[in-house]
This record gives structure tokens, sequence and C-alpha cells, in this order.
């Protein structure tokens, strides 16, 4: 990765601070750096591919039925809150209105009420939330045709960083 951004990124990660953003172009790393910082540290890292018919129902969990017991078992982001380690809201300028707001909480660390179980999360003290996305959340992009504009308070919870490609020497000694 870029020495600069790496840097960056790393002391965001031990800040644990307000939610981190990378945005930039298709293919400019910006998950693949989240990734690499995770596994350098063996972090636990859950991704959430975010689009635009993703509904909050659809992330906090649901109720199972299994061997004759039912229970509730939770999604992805909130077992991640939860328990520990990076959340990676892959992709978040395609969330639609519903799911934006119901990521507030989490962006302020605050207790995430779930709906389906009635259960509230207090959000673990080594739980980091990232986000990745093609556009600041701006919308209308002519580029980027199905990123939404992201709430202005949601988008101004999150330190946004630019990651841009390799350089062409770089690219092609990585090739």
């Amino acid at each position: 990765p870029d020495e600069t951004m790496l840097r960056r990124c790393v002391a965001w990660w031990f800040g644990l601070g307000d939610p981190l953003g990378l945005y930039g172009e298709t293919g400019s790393g910006k998950t693949e750096l989240l990734y690499f910082i995770a596994d350098r540290l063996n972090e636990p890292v859950y991704l959430l591919q975010v689009n635009g018919g993703l509904l909050p129902e659809m992330v906090e969990g649901k109720t199972v039925l299994e061997n004759g017991n039912t229970f509730d078992k939770l999604g992805l982001v909130p077992e991640a809150y939860k328990n520990g380690g990076l959340i990676i809201l892959d992709e978040l300028d395609k969330a639609n209105k519903p799911l934006q707001s119901w990521f507030h909480p989490i962006a302020e660390r605050k207790p995430l009420a779930l709906e389906f179980s009635k259960e509230i999360i207090l959000p673990h003290d080594q739980v980091r939330i990232a986000a990745t996305a093609n556009t600041l959340g701006q919308g209308g992009s002519e580029r980027y045709s199905s990123s939404n504009k992201l709430d202005d308070a949601l988008r101004g919870r999150i330190g946004w960083l630019e990651v841009k490609y390799p350089e062409p020497v770089i690219v092609t000694n990585i090739m």
C-alpha cells in the first residue's frame, strides 16, 4: 500500500475515533487496504456489501429455528459491534435512506437497538467502523450512477480519505 495512506489508516486504527471512510475509483484498493491492515494486526473483519436494496431488517439479524429450538441470530454488523473487530461498510454510497438512518448509532458508537429481538447492543471497546465508497456521498455522480446521496449527518461523522490508483511504475512492478 501507499506508505502515507497506510500510516494514516494505522493511526486511525489505534485512535478508535470516528469511522474511517476510504473513497476513490473502482479497483483503487480501498477494501484491500483495510483487509491488509486487519490481517497484519490479526483482527477479525466483518464485511457488509451495501446496495440500494439492502434494508435495516436484513442487516439486524433474524429469528431462526434449529433442532426444534427458536433463537435470535445477530446479523454481521450487530455481531461485530457487540464482539469487536473491523466492520467494513463496503460501498456505503449505495445505501438507501432507511439503511443510512440505521447506521447512525453505529457511526456515533451509541447503543444499537435491534427491532427484531428488542436487544440493545453496546459497542465493544475494540470495534472499528470503516466505510468504502466511490464518491463522498454527495450524489449526482455521472460516473457512478448507482451512488446515492448520503445524509449530511452520516457523511459528516466519517473521516474521509481519498485512495488513488498506484503510479504506473508501481503497477508495472507489481505485475
